[in-house]
C-alpha cells in the first residue's frame, strides 16, 4: 500500500490571516497525515469535501452568517464519511453544544489547537468524538451532556 493509500486525508478550511503557519505546519509535519487541501471559505470546503471526501475536515472559519457549524452540517450531507473538526475561539457550551449536535466529532479552542492538532485528527479517524480541554470543561460546567 501506498504511502497516500495509508494516510488520513485532511482538507484545512482557514481564513485566519496566517493559516499556513499555526495549523497546516502540523499536519505537514506528520507522515500519516495527507494534506489534501487548504482553502479559506465555506463554499470551497463544501466544494473540496465533495470532491476528493476527505477522512477529517478542519474548520477554522470565522463566525459569520455561515461559519463552521454550518459549514459542518452541508459537508456531512455531501461526504457522510468525512469527520468534521472545529478550532474555534468560540469556546462558551453553547457554541460548542450545537456543533455537537450538528455532527461535529471534534473541537479545539484555537489556543490548543497547533499543539493537539495531529493527535485529535488521529483519534477522530479512529471514530472518537474529541474535545480539547476548554470545551470539555465548558460543556462540563453546562451540566449533564451525552459528549463527557
Amino acid at each position: 500500500m501506498s504511502y497516500a493509500m495509508m494516510a488520513i486525508r485532511v482538507v484545512l478550511v482557514d481564513d485566519s490571516p496566517a493559516p499556513e503557519k499555526a495549523l497546516q505546519l502540523p499536519l505537514a509535519a506528520d507522515r500519516s497525515i495527507q494534506l489534501v487541501s487548504v482553502v479559506s471559505t465555506y463554499m470551497e470546503a463544501i466544494w473540496q469535501c465533495t470532491a476528493v471526501e476527505p477522512d477529517v475536515v478542519i474548520l477554522n472559519l470565522s463566525p459569520s452568517e455561515k461559519g463552521s457549524t454550518e459549514a459542518a452540517i452541508e459537508i456531512s450531507k455531501r461526504s457522510p464519511n468525512t469527520k468534521a473538526l472545529i478550532v474555534s475561539d468560540l469556546t462558551d457550551a453553547e457554541h460548542i453544544h450545537s456543533a455537537l449536535e450538528a455532527g461535529v466529532r471534534g473541537y479545539l479552542a484555537s489556543e490548543n489547537a497547533p499543539r493537539m492538532l495531529v493527535a485529535t485528527v488521529k483519534r477522530l479517524h479512529s471514530g472518537a468524538t474529541v474535545l480539547g480541554p476548554v470545551a470539555a470543561k465548558a460543556i462540563a460546567c453546562q451540566g449533564s451532556s451525552p459528549y463527557l
